[in-house]
């Protein structure tokens, strides 16, 4: 992870450097969890697959992790306010939906979409996760939560999908394609 990062980080700086050099603006969009309908990462997908599968749903029972999203639309709709907005020129920003999510209302929220199997929810420590290597890639140990409110304010408002909105609307498309 922390290779990841400092690679991100060197990459901004290298934008920022060419940039000067070309005597041109930049913005820099940090994205979150990036969901919604035909999403590359194995994240939400592993779950929605499980779930259209029958498949038990490993929750942890001793996380207090809370995560970001942005759906892949409202990602969409800030790009194109972004490439509008004089003010947004040579800033950076996080895009996150401001509604965090833990891992009770992860639980609750892939509970509450239709399946046409029964869903079972199988509860264990962090510590058995990662035993028995179960692929989550949310975080387990520590908050991965960031705010978009600077982005909302430079680009004169934006009104972010809920969670439970925009996974019910990935799942509806997906659902018979899993």
């Amino acid at each position: 992870l922390v290779d990841y990062l400092s690679g991100k980080r060197r990459l901004e700086d290298e934008l920022l450097d060419c940039c000067a050099d070309a005597n041109t603006g930049w913005t820099i969009l940090r994205p979150s969890f990036i969901y919604g309908p035909f999403d590359y990462t194995p994240r939400l997908l592993t779950y929605l697959n499980w779930l259209a599968h029958g498949d038990p749903l490993p929750f942890p029972d001793d996380s207090r992790s809370r995560f970001s999203f942005i759906y892949v639309k409202d990602l969409a709709q800030l790009l194109f306010k972004v490439l509008e907005t004089p003010a947004t020129r040579n800033q950076a920003y996080n895009l996150a939906a401001p509604d965090a999510v833990d891992w009770p209302r992860f639980e609750a929220c892939l509970g509450a979409l239709p399946s046409a199997t029964p869903q079972r929810c199988e509860h264990l420590s962090v510590a058995q996760i990662d035993e028995q290597r179960i692929p989550i890639m949310f975080p387990l140990e520590g908050d991965e939560w960031y705010s978009g409110d600077k982005i909302v304010r430079d680009v004169g408002g934006f009104t972010f999908t809920t969670f439970e909105q925009g996974l019910a609307e990935t799942w509806d498309i997906l659902k018979d394609v899993l």
